[in-house]
């Protein structure tokens, strides 16, 4: 059982799915999705990401083993781990699940007066029946009852053909038996209209972040435009307040909510993209970064002309009662100056905020909270509560961002799935009838163009586009009047493909990486070949891009749709490909992720083989002596080697080295070095777990000294009860920011928080000094910053830009620096300790091995970081621990349960099959010149040697050839080869060449 459907408890879910287990999800709401559904774009992309998730959710929500229990709250639990018995109890919506087909028709007949989109509301309902407004569609898709703004004339009822409606049923009762629970009922937003201070709610112009997404998204209630709530004028300055309602002991919130940062600079550079007259201004305490992908978002707000960063905290606000604008009454810290801004908007960054319904929850399954309403884990078993067989995921133990949930539901789903193993049943697959494919002779093509709840038909005239594409060859059959995500809307589409007799299909939607899959595997039940299913992205491409330009946007979408019929008049359907999957898995790095990864498997009967450069396993662990929650990681990796090690299917190469990998997923073939002994074996799958090595300051100039030591090198000396001294300082952040942005560590401060603290525990005579540019914290870590300070460590922030001045006199060290202020300050101490963080683990060679490309730090570069955060771009190749960036122990703990959760599902069935679309070589005009091998970017092609008789004369040569499972498509050798002899299956030069003479022509007719 899954409690809670935000975006953990779909991950989650869908994992224990995959993995052939029953599956309940129980949410109170009465769609899933949780917090990311109300949400309008995601990092770094901007497109919505929960519509990459929705179409997976909803395919899987069609397997009997996935039950949804929405509008419902559990009551009552018993029993224990294997056996526990669930009460629910669900609220009747009034509106049958079942039976609607989302026709509208009790919307359009009610006769509630609340206008729909009302501005001075942002909300996300306006009538008794709703829908999402955001680009997201609900689970389960149907409309749904607002009992609280109801006339209860029934007329809705009255109307209903279907007999969906019924308001006799109030409340029911459920029993369910679950073997495990998960816990992932995430977090709202906070209120800001309980903080006085910033009068939100009294002064109409104060917004919360939340409702700005819903002011900016094209649904909006402003379609997208820009206007202040009070009189709808465009506003030229706008100023967010970072850490509303977090870090804040006045609102009981003592913790960072960890997304407010994050998703405000998103939002200021959205503002600053589309509106460049705007004056944004971003009020902060510290600029807290906890995922690395958004030092990129930071190196772009702080190089913006239009964007100040004011370092400070506003304390209140005022309203110009004439003009409705705002002042903000502030200290400036880097001048120690009292200040008061203008501003025509402000945008309040609220936080997370736990609620009475986590300790309700709590308290019937006995979960033990902390102080702030969150779980206290164990770093060491991050996804375990202190009641067997209760897990949780998501922020219910703390605020987390999207990737981090989505990592914690993989973990989850990965101790269930090895702990119940015998619970499992044969995964579901979806039934493929047959591929019609269909010829060039009889070609019956049906368009359909989605009207995408208005993106796409309030913004291009859709009578102008069926028109001309109606007229087109061999189009037998087009409508706008479909929703190609809704499982209504394809049944209907389905029907119409067998009535008509169709088959080649074009749809006119969103973006294909989002629902293609999904509806690619229904219409093949129809019979068609998926292949000869063309969607083509007139969203993004056409509606949004050109928004204010109605006749251009419908121009572009015309050509679009062409383009899609040319090239599907041509396509070639792909085949099959299927392989076998060995049952084996190669985990390169013996450190603590690479030993959790192999504990997990070798109990499921995998064979696996470690491989560890160094003589001893451990990696980074063997360093740390405690960590700063409480645990000894020692007697932990002493128990971990020791389980590894117990296991017969568990293979230890140390002192070894990665020679070569070949083959693809489920059949890898590699070769590793031991002790100048080569060794061969196949594995179905491959994990990276290199983890990383402590960073070196390159442009801090220190001079060479014992005195000036790395943290590591302290907790050594600690361990080694040698002499440290009376004064510290600790220096975090050594390099400028301002001028590397690259450089992300996530562990420096706290490292430097842990080993501080636990030198005053030993000593408070100490005297601790911490210099810093940021408290780059997070989550509920916010306490051991407090704890710090009222142990009496001491804490200077350093001017952003520029580096301290660092020499020896008399055994000490001097260090010369400029405060936030620009004030020049000198301090002495015994000991200088650098909190620098961690760097790469030496990734080229073995990138270069595996083909599996590096980040901008070198470090193994991830499918997607949010919604993918352990695979890499090769299927089958997975990634976790530090060997992907800076990691905290229990984060690298979370990815690598994860990781064994991924090939878990992978390796259960004997084949790994898919479809694919490759570039193919012609063999008699291939010259063998290697400039394709050379250029492709993952080393799907190689040179092979041939002979060839001709008559009496034996021909040696060689030539390319294109290893069908590793080519991504992506087209790069094409242009390169100087004889013309790969081509692009279905992407043929005259292919292109028609598809330019189609945008061609429609540039002429613009």
């Amino acid at each position: 059982m899954v409690i809670g459907g935000g975006i953990a408890g779909i991950q989650a879910a869908l994992d224990l799915v995959d993995s052939g287990f029953d599956v309940e999800i129980i949410d109170r709401e009465a769609s899933l999705g949780g917090l990311i559904s109300k949400l309008d774009i995601m990092f770094p992309t901007h497109n919505c990401r929960f519509c990459t998730i929705n179409p997976e959710f909803v395919k899987r929500a069609r397997y009997e083993n996935l039950t949804i229990h929405v509008n419902a709250e559990i009551k009552e639990v018993e029993g224990s781990f294997g056996n526990f018995s669930v009460t629910v109890e669900k609220s009747w919506n009034f509106c049958d699940e079942k039976r609607c087909n989302n026709c509208g028709k009790c919307v359009d007949f009610c006769l509630n007066e609340i206008p729909n989109g009302n501005f001075a509301l942002l909300k996300e309902k306006h009538l008794p029946f709703f829908k999402y407004t955001f680009r997201c569609r609900p689970i389960p898709n149907h409309f749904h009852f607002d009992p609280e703004i109801c006339l209860t004339c029934k007329k809705c009822q009255e109307i209903c053909d279907l007999n969906a409606l019924d308001f006799s049923r109030e409340k029911e009762t459920i029993e369910i038996d679950a073997a495990a629970i998960v816990i992932s009922t995430g977090l709202p937003m906070l209120d800001a209209s309980n903080l006085k201070s910033y009068n939100m709610g009294k002064f109409p112009n104060i917004i919360t972040g939340l409702e700005l997404e819903r002011i900016l998204s094209p649904l909006g209630p402003t379609k997208g435009k820009l206007k202040r709530p009070h009189d709808s004028v465009f506003p030229k300055r706008i100023a967010w307040l970072l850490c509303v309602g977090s870090r804040d002991r006045r609102s009981g919130n003592n913790y960072c909510s960890r997304i407010c940062c994050e998703y405000s600079m998103k939002e200021v550079l959205m503002v600053n993209d589309r509106f460049p007259e705007i004056e944004c201004s971003i009020f902060y305490m510290d600029l807290r970064i906890s995922e690395k992908n958004y030092v990129q978002y930071l190196k772009q707000v702080k190089e913006s002309s239009n964007i100040r960063l004011i370092s400070g905290k506003v304390s209140f606000i005022e309203e110009d009662p004439m003009s409705k604008n705002l002042y903000l009454y502030y200290e400036d810290r880097t001048t120690n100056k009292s200040l008061i801004s203008e501003f025509d908007l402000v945008v309040l960054a609220t936080g997370h905020e736990a609620t009475a319904r986590s300790l309700e929850l709590a308290n019937i399954l006995n979960i033990e909270l902390d102080q702030n309403g969150f779980y206290s884990f164990d770093p060491l078993k991050p996804t375990e509560t202190n009641i067997p067989g209760v897990y949780t995921c998501g922020s219910f133990t703390m605020p987390r961002t999207i990737s981090e949930c989505i990592v914690s539901a993989n973990a989850v789903a990965g101790c269930i799935s090895n702990r119940l193993s015998f619970l499992k049943v044969p995964s579901q697959q979806v039934v493929v009838h047959g591929e019609l494919s269909g010829s060039k002779n009889e070609e019956r093509i049906g368009i359909f163009i989605c009207n995408c709840n208005g993106q796409i038909s309030d913004n291009v005239k859709m009578d102008d586009v069926i028109k001309s594409v109606s007229n087109c060859n061999d189009v037998k059959f087009t409508s706008n009047d479909f929703n190609a995500c809704e499982n209504a809307d394809i049944s209907r589409i389905k029907e119409i493909i067998k009535l008509n007799g169709l088959n080649r299909v074009v749809f006119g939607a969103c973006q294909p990486t989002i629902y293609e899959k999904q509806i690619k595997q229904e219409i093949v039940k129809t019979g068609l070949n998926p292949d000869l299913v063309e969607i083509v992205n007139i969203r993004e491409n056409c509606c949004l891009t050109h928004g204010n330009d109605l006749n251009l946007a419908t121009r572009t979408t015309i050509d679009q749709i062409l383009i899609a019929l040319s090239r599907i008049t041509d396509v070639i359907p792909n085949s099959t490909i299927t392989l076998s999957c060995i049952k084996s898995v190669l985990i390169i790095g013996g450190g603590l992720a690479g030993l959790v990864v192999a504990r997990e498997l070798a109990s499921q009967g995998i064979d696996l083989y470690v491989v560890e450069k160094e003589g001893e396993l451990g990696g980074m662990l063997k360093k740390i002596n405690l960590l700063i929650e409480g645990p000894d990681p020692q007697i932990f990796l002493k128990s971990l080697k020791k389980s590894v090690n117990s296991w017969d299917n568990v293979h230890v190469f140390l002192n070894s080295e990665l020679k070569c990998v070949e083959g693809h997923v489920g059949n890898f073939r590699v070769e590793l070095v031991q002790n100048d002994k080569c060794l061969n074996f196949r594995v179905g799958a491959i994990v990276i777990a290199t983890g990383a090595r402590e960073y070196k300051p390159t442009s801090l100039k220190t001079p060479e000294t014992p005195l000036i030591i790395s943290q590591f090198e302290l907790e050594r000396k600690i361990k080694n009860d040698e002499k440290i001294g009376n004064d510290l300082i600790m220096l975090t952040h050594p390099e400028d920011l301002h001028l590397n942005y690259r450089r992300f560590s996530k562990i420096s401060v706290i490292q430097a928080l842990k080993n501080a603290i636990f030198l005053k525990n030993i000593n408070q005579d100490k005297e601790i000094v911490v210099l810093t540019r940021n408290i780059d914290l997070f989550g509920t870590y916010e306490k051991y910053y407090e704890k710090a300070r009222e142990m009496g460590i001491n804490f200077i922030r350093l001017r952003e830009n520029g580096y301290p001045d660092i020499s020896t006199l008399n055994d000490r060290v001097k260090i010369k620096f400029r405060d936030e202020s620009g004030e020049e300050k000198t301090l002495f101490s015994d000991l200088l300790v650098l909190s620098s963080g961690l760097m790469e683990n030496g990734n080229e060679k073995l990138a270069r091995i595996l083909n599996v490309p590096l980040d901008d730090d070198f470090f193994f570069k991830l499918r997607d970081s949010k919604l993918h955060p352990v695979e890499t771009v090769v299927p089958g190749i997975f990634a976790c621990g530090t060997a992907t960036g800076a990691r905290l122990v229990y984060e690298t703990i979370l990815e690598a349960l994860a990781v064994s959760s991924k090939i878990s599902i992978l390796l259960k069935n004997d084949v790994v099959q898919f479809r694919k679309n490759f570039a193919e070589i012609d063999p008699d005009t291939c010259i063998g010149c290697g400039s394709c091998a050379e250029i492709c970017p993952i080393g799907a092609i190689s040179l092979i040697h041939l002979s060839r008789q001709l008559g009496e004369i034996l021909l040696e040569m060689r030539i390319s050839e294109v290893d069908p499972v590793k080519c991504l498509g992506c087209g790069t050798c094409v242009p390169r080869c100087p004889v013309g002899a790969i081509k692009q299956k279905n992407l043929s030069r005259e292919q292109v060449y028609i598809m330019e003479d189609i945008l061609l022509k429609g540039e002429k007719n613009n």
